[in-house]
């Protein structure tokens, strides 16, 4: 009677421990409704992204306006431009001076489009900063329209700051030690410091009130988008409704203390895309695919506005302090996602298994 007892007691707790075990973990993407996908400029050989989170007269305005600039104008054909309308993303203020629309649930739901690059316009006091942070760009509709294109200097091409602001990036691709590392004649002193040089006296990245980033500055988007490659899921989706189709995987990475720790894994339906471009890479590791690297910039955000009769911007860049989250193709056979840093250290390594191989080793 007693092993009866004992063996019953056994199967129920079996049972409830196989219960929390599949609740625990996400077998399938989470079912959620999706909003809506619309396409403004479609390229069939489109392979730069940008999906914006407003009407389409406001994503009209702002596409046309960064097709209008050089280097950009030279690319139509190469960069789609996407827009959500049926969704308001919740932004905070960082340090109470700047937008910042970064979160788990903008990158999620910018995933319905393919989104290498996402953009919220939001109507603020004219004294908060647009922001440039990983590859989510926010947006003050009522600072100069150039300011998209600075801050996309800052997502897309990983430039500098051109004002005096703080210390250039570690690799900075813009801001020189010496003169001598510019082609040309034009060398101007004070490029986020006043140790280092920029190409241009008053380019986009230095002043709101110019249409030109700079000879030098525009070689440096040029190469950006050339060499530009998407995460492995395919840059040009033909039919945009493929995003409800495709899965991902979202990673929470907590940066608020001196050492980054995982703080979040999901597996998520929609468009992989980028996450940017910067300084830190991530790696892929597992199956027969060869260790694949990719560049974001988790590191630091970009704040910057400049008010009416200011010679220059002003601004402030931030050592972020927060989640950052970054998208991860869904391969089969991943073994693990390794993080480096500016210095190609690693400083974190996440075991990895994909969910249909954790479904089967559970069965």
């Amino acid at each position: 009677m007693k092993k009866r007892y004992y063996f019953i007691i056994g199967l129920i707790l079996s049972l409830l421990i196989i219960y929390i075990y599949f609740s625990s973990v996400k077998l399938s993407p989470e079912t959620r409704e999706f909003s809506e996908c619309n396409s403004l400029y479609y390229a069939e050989k489109g392979k730069l992204n940008i999906v914006f989170f407003s009407s389409m007269d406001i994503t009209k305005s702002y596409a046309d306006y960064l097709l209008s600039i050089p280097p950009f104008d030279e690319y139509a054909n190469e960069i789609n431009f996407f827009y959500i309308d049926d969704y308001s993303p919740v932004c905070e203020t960082y340090h109470g001076i700047a937008l910042f629309c970064h979160s788990k649930e903008l990158v999620r739901k910018a995933s319905v489009c393919p989104s290498d690059y996402i953009v919220v316009p939001k109507s603020e006091e004219t004294e908060m900063r647009s922001s440039a942070y990983m590859n989510v760009l926010s947006i003050n509709t009522n600072s100069p329209i150039s300011v998209f294109a600075h801050e996309f200097g800052h997502a897309l091409a990983s430039l500098d700051e051109e004002y005096i602001s703080s210390k250039p990036s570690f690799y900075s691709k813009n801001c020189k030690d010496s003169c001598n590392e510019f082609s040309k004649g034009n060398c101007f002193t004070g490029c986020s410091d006043n140790a280092h040089f920029r190409s241009a006296e008053n380019g986009l990245m230095r002043t709101l009130y110019s249409n030109s980033y700079g000879e030098f500055d525009e070689n440096i988007i040029r190469n950006e988008i050339r060499d530009y490659d998407s995460l492995i899921t395919s840059n040009v989706v033909n039919d945009i409704t493929n995003c409800n189709e495709e899965e991902y995987y979202l990673i929470g990475i907590n940066y608020a203390l001196e050492k980054p720790y995982l703080e979040s894994k999901s597996l998520e339906r929609g468009c992989v895309g980028s996450n940017g471009n910067g300084e830190y890479s991530f790696s892929i590791e597992g199956g027969n695919s060869v260790a694949i690297n990719y560049e974001f910039n988790p590191e630091l955000i970009f704040t910057d506005n400049q008010e009416e009769g200011e010679e220059t911007i002003k601004g402030e860049v931030y050592n972020f302090e927060g989640i950052s989250y970054i998208k991860i193709p869904n391969l089969i056979g991943i073994k693990n996602v390794i993080i480096y840093d500016e210095n190609k250290n690693e400083v974190l390594k996440i075991p990895f298994v994909s969910e249909g191989e954790r479904a089967c080793r559970i069965l």
